[in-house]
């Protein structure tokens, strides 16, 4: 998901990357007013109510939608972003005369309150712009649609962010890719055509919501309204053969996809043609169009619209004028049609329904008694070879039953249809009667209710003029005396305040004062100090840093060491894991053969038995992998360390034997007087216990030639001087055993300068760094110390600037002061001459008081008969309003006999075609049967058979006779006399009903498959999910 920053993108950029691209961006507008709400919402409920639910914590998940706010007020409360201005869509109905409608709409809801998936109106744009509060958008592509429906590709998954989703009624929807998108506060949301899109409030939320399209997706729009047409007539096809043709059969398809969809070709086109009227005249006036296509795409919208024009007028069978324009007469007709007419138009169409409905059932009755011969000869023909074999007359008698009880069911249901229908006829007639009646009521009562209204009104009106009057005086002569009060001791008071403040004051500047003299004297000795151990500081740093760098190059080879460990040891187990993953792939592949094999082999017991044994093998074996595996990492860790101990125990020993050969006097940098570089190497093959004795041996010969510790000391500084004048110093000459002094082997050489200035230098460290330690408590003192005197500082600026404040203040308090005296010398004044005017109000008072009194008494009067009219209102209300409520129960239940008499079509017919299918079968192997018998009987084969089974005993059939007839007419069943002319599956039927009814045991239902509906019908009036909760609605109401 792209965030786009609005201040820098161009409109072009918007069309180009964002409208042309069709993917869904977040825009993050400027900071602007945000305009306050407080009308009434078009819900149950008032705003004020709902608000107040809102404040309470009580709304629960209640979501205010779709409320026209633009139309609830008079005036533009907010303005459209410039990239959503060229909007066709709300352009149109606010063009239309008389319209209060569109498509921009205010949505406020709690947190928790969401919206199932969807897509938008018409496949058109929208945009979201958040007042307040935060989403949760959750988008899907419109590449993704197959994925997120049913499997019979009809409706899409309510709520995605639910744990589970049934796989077996989506199994695709585990495919479908998100996008998770969190809209805060002032961000814009642009939604693409045809996005589905779910969202959900993280907070109590006020957003403003547009859908509009324009020429960059009218294409979209108008495959749209093709598929909602297509399915309209796909609806309609049977009007056609009640002779609803031509002109009449488009005038009611159109009618029923304006009910359906909110437009139709007719005002689309409308549409259009207005629009790219207003394009051309506004391109020929302004050439700067800000938030309009440029010339280029401008040509190319017009080119769209003109190709939809074309074929509209090609769907609508229209010739047009040579000016290009619709008809007028039409498209006044059609503007001119009042709600009332299209009602009419309606239940003319249900009649017609009716009259259809009748001439159907005529039809399928006709068709049921021409079945009913064929289905008599495929009876006689299943009784003849039932009685060679008993297990075809077993199937066949359940097929039978089967059929019988799909007849009987279809039957019951065709009568309850016929009664509910009348009773619904007698319900629909005796409620609009009464419907009249109680209309004609509620205008006599409005009537009534407004003559009371304009008389309280007006009593109202005279007492309220007198009660102003009266309030108006009073009020203002307390106001005034109340100012005058409060301005006298205003004045005192702020006086004394100013005097007391001003005191303070200067005694605190004072102390501060002196204050920030002392902290600047400590500052100065303190930055003296700090800049000489500072000095001495970095000195030290410097060396210690010498230091680390010396001990970092020591570090820096034994991790490259350690890397080296480390990468081969890796190398190892990577390539353990490429065998481990080899041998896997050959034991899978080992398992599909040997399901391949156990599937089409004779023994696919035996092949599963062996399989499951393998099977088990193979986990062994694993587990006995995984094992080793553990314990070759538990080997390679062992590994790893015994090297590592391994090079520490080298490296060790090296140094030892260094140092023994630098005892021995074999230095292995310098050797001899010619300080040739040597190597320690050449001395590897000599043992440690040799040249411990060499190094034992040398010592026991430097105290001899040293005379003990006191001769050694002597030595030492005999050995020196002879150093110093250019003599060697004494030595011991052994067998391949250079020369080596004892004063190294007695710690007396450079070893033990250098491990005594270690120990110095070690103890100097330490004394340093507690040194750095106290200095840094120290500095960290003086900084607090700082930031207290640069507070302080700030602080007398402060006050400095208070007290320059206070003076201004307390001049304008003094000009006040003498302002408000002036004031109160002329109150003083107005006081007297009201005093006068309350006098004379005083008697007009008493007056009007006594009339109060009278009109109190008839206000009573009148407030008990309006209390009488209103609770008759209220009683007409609820009367009304259960009239009402039945009325939509009966367009309800009418629906409902829709959906039964559709269903009950559809399994008439899928039970002629399943018949059919079963004669055509039937009478194949029949004809099967009846070549191999006579074949049989040419052979002679049927000579041996027993008496019973004789060719004799067996009716014989004619060889010019039709298929289902024979010879023997005594050996078929005949239909009984008691059927009345039925079929005999239809007589199965009612035997079976009346089997059930004297308390039989019920047959078994067969449920005939319902046909997945097709996509298009999805949403409309006559889809499954909406005969399906009509008719969950009229069981319920039976109930």
């Amino acid at each position: 998901m792209d965030v786009e920053d609005a201040t820098t993108l161009s409109y072009d950029d918007f069309c180009t990357r964002t409208i042309l691209g069709a993917y869904s961006i977040t825009l993050k507008v400027a900071d602007g007013d945000v305009a306050e709400y407080g009308a009434e919402g078009r819900c149950t409920m008032r705003l004020a109510e709902y608000l107040d639910l809102m404040e309470n914590g009580t709304v629960g998940k209640r979501y205010l939608k779709d409320w026209h706010f633009v139309h609830a007020f008079g005036h533009d409360i907010y303005e459209t972003p410039p990239f959503f201005k060229d909007d066709w869509l709300n352009w149109w109905w606010d063009h239309k005369e008389s319209s209060e409608d569109d498509y921009r709409f205010v949505y406020m809801g709690p947190a928790g309150s969401w919206t199932p998936l969807h897509q938008d109106v018409f496949r058109s744009y929208s945009w979201s712009v958040n007042v307040c509060g935060r989403k949760e958008w959750v988008f899907y592509h419109p590449d993704e649609e197959p994925k997120l429906k049913d499997r019979f590709g009809r409706f899409v998954v309510p709520d995605v962010t639910v744990k589970y989703v049934d796989k077996e009624k989506f199994p695709r929807f585990h495919e479908a890719t998100p996008i998770h998108v969190i809209q805060e506060t002032g961000d814009a949301i642009f939604v693409p055509s045809g996005w589905y899109h779910q969202v959900k409030n993280l907070e109590d939320t006020i957003s403003i919501n547009h859908n509009w399209f324009n020429g960059y997706n009218v294409r979209e729009l108008w495959e749209f309204f093709k598929c909602e047409y297509a399915a309209v007539e796909r609806e309609l096809e049977d009007l056609k053969e009640m002779g609803l043709v031509g002109r009449e059969f488009v005038d009611q398809c159109q009618l029923v996809m304006q009910a359906n969809t909110g437009i139709n070709y007719i005002e689309f086109r409308e549409l259009l043609y207005t629009k790219a009227s207003d394009l051309l005249s506004r391109h020929e006036h302004s050439e700067n169009c800000t938030a309009t296509a440029s010339g280029k795409d401008l040509l190319v919208h017009l080119k769209y619209v003109r190709d939809i024009l074309r074929e509209l007028n090609m769907a609508l069978d229209i010739v047009d004028d040579e000016d290009g324009k619709t008809s007028s007469a039409v498209r006044s007709m059609q503007m001119e049609k009042a709600p009332q007419e299209e009602i009419e138009e309606l239940r003319q169409v249900n009649d017609e329904l009716y009259r259809e409905h009748a001439k159907e059932k005529a039809q399928m009755q006709a068709a049921v008694e021409q079945e009913r011969v064929q289905t008599a000869e495929l009876t006689q023909t299943i009784n003849v070879i039932t009685e060679e074999n008993n297990q075809w007359r077993e199937s066949y008698s359940a097929l039978e039953e089967s059929k019988r009880y799909g007849e009987e069911q279809l039957e019951s249901e065709k009568h309850e249809l016929e009664e509910q229908v009348a009773q619904l006829e007698d319900s629909v007639r005796s409620c609009t009667a009464q419907m009249v009646n109680s209309l004609a009521e509620l205008e006599r009562l409005r009537t009534s209710n407004d003559d009371h209204d304009q008389q309280e009104a007006e009593l109202q009106r005279q007492l309220d003029e007198r009660d102003e009057r009266f309030a108006q005086l009073s009020a203002e002569y307390d106001s005034l005396r109340m100012q005058y009060d409060q301005l006298q001791q205003a004045q005192e008071h702020t006086l004394r305040s100013h005097e007391d403040e001003l005191a303070t004051k200067h005694q605190e500047i004072a102390a501060k004062n002196q204050e920030v003299v002392a902290k600047q004297q400590e500052m100065a000795d303190g930055e003296n100090k700090l800049q000489t151990q500072i000095s001495t500081l970095q000195g030290q740093i410097e060396r210690l840093q010498d230091e680390l760098k010396a001990a970092s190059a020591n570090e820096d080879v034994r991790q490259v060491n350690q890397s080296a460990l480390l990468r081969r040891a890796e190398q190892q187990t990577q390539e353990t894991q490429e065998k481990l993953e080899e041998a896997n792939a050959r034991v899978k592949g080992l398992e599909e053969e040997l399901a391949l094999l156990s599937n089409a082999g004779p023994n696919s017991n035996d092949y599963a038995t062996r399989i499951r044994g393998l099977q088990q093998e193979v986990f062994a074996k694993s587990e006995q992998l995984v094992q080793q595996g553990e314990k070759h990492l538990r080997a390679a860790e062992r590994l790893d360390k015994t090297k590592t101990e391994l090079a520490q125990l080298r490296d060790e020993i090296s140094s030892v034997r260094r140092m023994l050969l630098r005892g021995i006097g074999l230095d292995t940098t310098t050797v001899g007087s010619e300080n040739a570089s040597m190597d320690d190497t050449l001395y590897q093959h000599v043992k440690l216990e040799e040249l411990v004795r060499l190094r034992l041996k040398a010592l026991e010969h430097e105290w001899q030639i040293a005379g003990g510790p006191p001769a050694s000391v002597g030595g030492s500084e005999a050995a020196s001087e002879g150093a110093q004048n250019g003599t060697d110093p004494p030595s011991c000459h052994l067998m391949n055993v250079e020369n080596f002094s004892a004063l190294d082997a007695l710690g007396l050489g450079g070893a033990g300068r250098l491990e005594r200035e270690m120990r110095v230098l070690r103890s100097r460290n330490k004394r340093l760094m507690e040194r750095t330690e106290q200095l840094e408590r120290e500095l960290d003192a003086s900084q607090v110390g700082l930031r207290d005197v640069q507070s302080m500082r700030e602080k007398v600026v402060e006050m400095v600037g208070r007290e320059r404040v206070e003076k201004e203040l307390r001049a304008k308090s003094e000009l006040t002061n003498r302002e408000l005296g002036e004031k109160v010398a002329a109150l003083s004044e107005h006081v007297e001459k009201l005093m006068v005017h309350l006098k004379h109000e005083a008697a007009a008072k008493t007056r009007a008081v006594e009339a109060q009194r009278r009109l109190d008494k008839e206000l009573l009067e009148a407030k008990d008969r309006l209390a009488t009219a209103t609770r008759k209102h209220t009683a007409q209300d609820a009367q009304v309003a259960e009239l009402e409520q039945g009325a939509r129960i009966l367009e309800d239940q009418l629906r409902l006999m829709d959906e039964k008499f559709i269903d009950v079509r559809n399994k008439l017919d899928w039970t002629r075609t399943a018949a059919r299918k079963e004669n055509k079968q039937l009478s194949s192997e029949l004809r099967s049967l009846r070549m191999k018998w006579q074949m049989a009987s040419d052979s002679g084969v049927l000579a041996g058979l027993p008496d019973w089974s004789s060719p004799s005993s067996v009716p014989k059939f004619s060889k010019k006779a039709p298929l289902g007839t024979s010879s023997s007419e005594s050996r078929l069943p005949t239909p009984k006399a008691s059927n009345n002319g039925l079929s005999p599956v239809v007589a199965a039927v009612v035997e079976d009903a009346l089997a059930i009814g004297n308390g039989g045991a019920p047959r078994i239902k067969f449920d005939i498959p319902k046909l997945p509906q097709p996509e298009a019908d999805a949403g409309t009036p006559w889809s499954d999910a909406k005969l399906s909760k009509l008719q969950r609605q009229f069981q319920d109401k039976r109930r």
